[in-house]
């Protein structure tokens, strides 16, 4: 049996393909998973995308790293969390 992804970044992989969609959209949608808010707010955080000031929200950290490299960055976060999950059990 394969792993299954979280049905909220295959939304947000859809939602970030739409040209019409942006970080608001997008941030209000990722939001709705604490585990990859986290991990997305860490990513903007970190000393390669690193501002002035600390990213505080999802769509912060959308605005701050880009729609397509939020997209496949939390493609591969869900990845490890889902190959991770399926290792333990």
């Amino acid at each position: 049996k394969l792993p299954v992804l979280p049905t909220v970044v295959l939304q947000f992989a859809k939602l970030a393909d739409d040209p019409d969609s942006g970080p608001k959209a997008l941030g209000e949608l990722i939001e709705t998973d604490s585990t990859l808010t986290c991990e997305l707010l860490r990513c903007a955080n970190s000393a390669a995308y690193a501002g002035r000031t600390k990213t505080a929200t999802a769509q912060q950290a959308i605005a701050r790293i880009g729609i397509r490299s939020s997209k496949l960055f939390l493609l591969s976060s869900a990845v490890q969390q889902t190959i991770k999950a399926s290792k333990s059990k």
